[in-house]
């Protein structure tokens, strides 16, 4: 793939490679360096431009995703989380909502995800925060937990649960009753500006609604959680290919018994198994990216297979590399010791492992089927015979 539109984007990686480090170690991206995402077009890349977007395909976006996680894991979610909002509004936001995406799409404005709830977490139809209809519009009361860049967004897609079924909204930062703080330290992806939303009888105009009630988790959340897992696949990569190199680099650089550590038998299948998952998640990705691109039937099982696959190389490629590294690997707030952090937390944002491994494994089961059935050929007596193993 030629750089196309994601010129810009990684000239400005490279230019701030050394102080993406800083940050990712230090604090997180400052809103400054946002301004300059925006510059390049990728804070409006899953726009069209009627919405005064770039219109990058899904790859181009992918691979920037991928791109960035490998400076900074935490900065890569910031990707994610507007994606995510872009996508929901311009697709079930009102004419009145949609007017938001100029300046979400240009970086005036950030977008955060809000669907977790104090009181529930991977079961987003266990919704705490509720909605109540009054004249003119909604109010809203609850809690909303680990929001990604929530500390810098400017427009929160909130979910809730009303008498009429789920519903969601484009809340604002700014609206009153809407009370944000730093939500509690993580060790993985630390600099992400995680929030801690507090709606304390926050009034919404109903224009505000994205989609009809009963449809906020079934469509809005679902699609756009597609969009976000893939993304977190892509951050995924980016950790395994960090992790991959930062391993390679000091098994041939480190002597010990005589020769590099990368003579040893030990740590040659470490280097392979860190190779190879990235090679497998590398593959699953672009394949999950052009079904998403092309609204290929297929596309939900190749995003879960993506994000099994991408979180599960990270993880390898970090533990690998943290072995490999010795005492230095175990160095707190050093760059494989923060690896290592992110691909565990990469393994539960947007969807835990064991939640979308069931997933999977229910859609392969019924693919089976499918086939099966396909198979099925009729034969005397109208009885059934099947091919393959019974």
């Amino acid at each position: 793939m030629t750089d196309g539109p994601l010129g810009a984007f990684s000239d400005l990686l490279r230019a701030h490679a050394d102080e993406l480090e800083v940050w990712d170690a230090e604090g997180g991206v400052p809103r400054e360096f946002v301004a300059s995402l925006a510059s390049t077009g990728v804070l409006g890349a899953m726009l069209g431009p009627e919405a005064g977007g770039t219109a990058w395909t899904v790859p181009e976006y992918v691979t920037a995703c991928r791109r960035l996680a490998g400076h900074s894991p935490s900065a890569q979610t910031l990707l994610t989380a507007h994606a995510m909002v872009c996508r929901a509004v311009e697709r079930w936001g009102s004419a009145s909502s949609r007017k938001d995406l100029e300046p979400l799409a240009r970086g005036e404005a950030l977008g955060a995800f809000a669907l977790t709830d104090d009181s529930a977490g991977s079961d987003a139809r266990r919704l705490g925060t509720s909605a109540v209809e009054q004249p003119g519009g909604w109010r809203l009361d609850g809690v909303k937990r680990w929001v990604c860049f929530g500390l810098q967004a400017s427009h929160l897609l909130v979910f809730a649960k009303a008498d009429q079924g789920d519903v969601a909204f484009v809340v604002l930062s700014s609206d009153p009753g809407v009370r944000i703080e730093p939500d509690e330290p993580v060790r993985g992806l630390a600099t992400a500006h995680l929030a801690k939303v507090h709606l304390e009888g926050t009034l919404v105009a109903a224009d505000r609604m994205v989609a009809r009630p009963g449809f906020a988790v079934s469509q809005v959340a679902t699609r756009t959680l597609r969009l976000g897992r893939l993304c977190v696949a892509a951050g995924a990569l980016g950790i395994a290919e960090r992790c991959r190199d930062l391993l390679i680099a000091h098994s041939t650089s480190r002597q010990q018994f005589g020769g590099p550590l990368s003579d040893l038998g030990g740590v040659r299948s470490k280097i392979a198994e860190a190779a190879l998952s990235t090679l497998a998640a590398e593959h699953c990705v672009r394949e999950a990216a052009e079904a998403l691109e092309h609204d290929d039937p297929e596309v939900e099982r190749l995003v879960i297979a993506a994000k099994l696959t991408a979180t599960a190389a990270a993880t390898t490629a970090a533990r690998a590399a943290a072995q490999v590294h010795g005492a230095r690997g175990l160095v707190a707030g050093s760059v494989v010791d923060r690896r290592v952090q992110d691909a565990r937390a990469m393994e539960i944002i947007e969807g835990n492992t064991e939640l979308l491994t069931d997933a999977f494994v229910t859609q392969s089961l019924a693919e089976w089927r499918q086939r099966r059935q396909e198979r099925a050929v009729p034969r005397e007596g109208g009885q059934i015979r099947t091919g393959g193993a019974e």
